[in-house]
């Protein structure tokens, strides 16, 4: 079986899953690039790590035999391999949550407009983000890698990006 393997949400590879005797094998190859590389999988709302690309001069390559055991740690169904940790599904919020973590207007505060509140530019609306353990997205959009820190906003501050990713409002940074 052959599952494509994404980066910055365009494929870049396959991993071919199949039987070695009692084993699963994982093999898997991408072109070469500087530094390290992770390959995961992820399906059904789970993700796991494969382990780390050995470089080599014709590319980056990766070779795992999993015993039965060992595949209970991996999504069930993989349906794609990634370089970064994928992002967890949304959790739906709780029933009133929303009201109650909203700050009350201030008198005769309107809130920023909502032109500084659009949804995500169509350059940026195919973008693959990536959650980071400390609640904050990243995604690479061919040129510039994209942080995205999570706010909840009255107003915006001139010069401030704000984008909804999903169901939740990101203050949207450019390296």
């Amino acid at each position: 079986m052959d599952i494509p393997i994404l980066i910055d949400g365009e494929k870049a590879g396959e991993l071919r899953i199949g039987r070695e005797g009692l084993y699963t094998l994982f093999e898997a190859r991408l072109p070469p690039a500087e530094g390290l590389t992770r390959l995961w999988v992820a399906g059904g709302g789970e993700s796991a790590c494969l382990g780390l690309m050995e470089p080599r001069p014709e590319g980056r390559c990766l070779r795992r035999r999993y015993s039965g055991l060992e595949l209970k740690k991996l999504p069930a169904r993989i349906e794609y391999a990634c370089t970064a940790k994928p992002a967890p599904p949304a959790a739906p919020p709780a029933p009133g949550a929303e009201e109650a973590e909203s700050p009350a207007p201030e008198e005769g505060d309107t809130g920023p407009p909502e032109a500084e509140r659009a949804e995500a530019p169509p350059e940026e609306a195919g973008l693959l983000w990536f959650s980071r353990p400390d609640g904050s997205l990243c995604a690479f959009d061919g040129v510039h890698t994209l942080l995205a820190l999570p706010a909840r906003l009255r107003r915006v501050p001139a010069g401030v990006r704000l984008l909804r990713i999903g169901e939740r409002e990101y203050l949207v940074f450019r390296s």
